[in-house]
C-alpha cells in the first residue's frame, strides 16, 4: 500500500523550518514520508551559482536543522514555484501539499513563498494546506462551507480520508433572494420572516440529505450548520466568529470557488483548499 505523502515548499527562512518541524510531526503521526522541495528561481539565482551549488548549499543548510533528513527526499530545483511544486508532486504522488502563509521578505515579490500562495493552488492537482498559525497540526474541528455540489461532496470524502479523527462541521451558506425588494412588493415584517424560515427549512433539509447521500464512514464525526450570509469574502471572519474550529477547507469549483482565495487571504486559522473538477 502506497504511504501517505507530503511535500513541505520552503524558503529556508526561519518561518518555514517551523512550518516543516510541524508538518513532519503530523506526517509522522500518518505514519507517512515526508519530501522537501525549494524552488531556485531562475532570473536571479542563475546569475550567481548554478544549481548544483545551490543544492548542495541548501541540503546543507536543512541538515543543519533537520539532522536525519535524508538527502533523496529533498528537491532543490530551478524555475519558477508554481509549476515545479506541482510537477514534484506529481512525481512523487503526494497527498498533500504543506506551505507556510508567508516567507523570507526581498525586494523582489517573486521571492517571497506567500506570494506564490495562490498560484500554488491553481497548478496543484492536490490539496494545498496553508499554515498560517504556529501550533501542531491536529485539528479537532474543521469547518467546510459547501454548495452541496458533486464537487463538494468529494470534498468532503477527501477530507474525512485525510483527517479521520477530525469533526466535519459542514456549513451551508443560504441568501435572501430579492431581499431589497422584499417591502418594496408590499410585504410586511411578518411575511419576511416566514418566508426566510421557509429558506432556512428547507436548506436544512438539502443539507441533511446531502451529508446521508456522502456515505462516509461510520466513525467519521459530522455536524452541520445553515446560516444566512451575502458570500462576501469581507464578510467571512464575521459570518463565522462564534463558530469554533481550526481549519477551514474550501475548495476551488462551484459557488464557494469565487470568493475562495479571498477568503484565504483574510481568515485567521490555518486553510486547505482542494482543487476540484467542475
Amino acid at each position: 500500500m502506497k504511504k501517505f505523502t507530503t511535500l513541505v515548499a520552503i524558503d529556508f527562512s526561519q518561518s518555514s523550518f517551523i512550518v516543516l518541524s510541524k508538518a513532519l510531526d503530523f506526517t509522522e503521526k500518518m505514519g507517512g514520508e515526508l519530501h522537501v522541495i525549494h524552488v531556485a528561481e531562475t532570473p536571479f539565482f542563475s546569475l550567481k551559482k548554478n544549481i548544483d551549488r545551490i543544492r548542495a548549499n541548501s541540503f546543507a543548510k536543512l541538515k543543519e536543522n533537520f539532522p536525519t533528513f535524508e538527502e533523496n527526499r529533498f528537491y532543490c530545483v530551478e524555475g519558477k514555484v508554481k509549476t515545479e511544486v506541482a510537477k514534484i508532486a506529481g512525481v512523487i504522488q503526494a497527498d498533500m501539499i504543506i506551505i507556510g502563509k508567508s516567507g523570507e521578505t526581498y525586494l523582489l515579490d517573486d521571492l517571497i513563498l506567500g506570494s506564490h500562495t495562490k498560484d500554488i493552488v491553481r497548478h496543484s492537482e492536490i490539496p494545498v494546506l496553508v499554515i498560517k498559525n504556529i501550533h501542531e497540526l491536529e485539528y479537532q474541528t474543521i469547518l467546510v462551507p459547501t454548495d452541496l455540489s458533486e464537487a463538494s461532496a468529494k470534498t468532503v470524502q477527501t477530507l474525512a480520508s485525510l483527517f479521520p479523527k477530525s469533526r466535519l462541521r459542514l456549513l451551508y451558506f443560504y441568501y435572501l433572494p430579492f431581499q431589497t425588494r422584499l417591502n418594496t412588493y408590499g410585504f410586511n415584517e411578518a411575511e419576511v420572516l416566514e418566508y426566510q424560515s421557509s429558506i432556512v427549512e428547507e436548506s436544512k433539509l438539502r443539507l441533511d440529505t446531502f451529508i446521508t447521500s456522502l456515505n462516509l464512514p461510520k466513525e467519521v464525526q459530522t455536524s452541520t450548520s445553515v446560516r444566512r450570509s451575502s458570500l462576501n469574502a469581507e464578510l467571512f471572519n464575521d459570518e463565522v466568529e462564534d463558530i469554533e474550529f481550526d481549519l477551514l477547507a474550501m475548495h476551488t469549483t462551484g459557488n464557494v470557488s469565487f470568493y475562495a482565495f479571498d477568503v484565504l487571504e483574510t481568515c485567521k486559522k490555518d486553510v486547505i483548499l482542494i482543487k476540484q473538477s467542475k
